[in-house]
C-alpha cells in the first residue's frame, strides 16, 4: 500500500511538472505516502473472549 502510494504520488508530480507547475522540493518534504491516522498497522486483538487477563 505505502509502495503504491508513493508511485500515485510520484506520477502526480510528475503530471504537475510538465503542465508547468511550479514544484517546491519543501512542499513535497510535507507529502508523505505512509499515512497511518486511519490504519491500525498491527490490528486490534481482543482476549477477553478466551478469558486471558495480562499480567499486572
Amino acid at each position: 500500500m505505502i509502495f503504491h502510494n508513493a508511485l500515485d504520488i510520484a506520477e502526480i508530480v510528475r503530471q504537475l511538472f510538465e503542465e508547468g507547475w511550479e514544484i517546491d522540493p519543501e512542499d513535497l518534504a510535507h507529502i508523505s505516502p505512509y499515512l497511518t491516522e486511519h490504519i491500525k498497522r498491527f490490528g486490534e486483538y481482543s482476549t477477553h473472549e478466551l478469558g486471558i487477563q495480562p499480567d499486572v
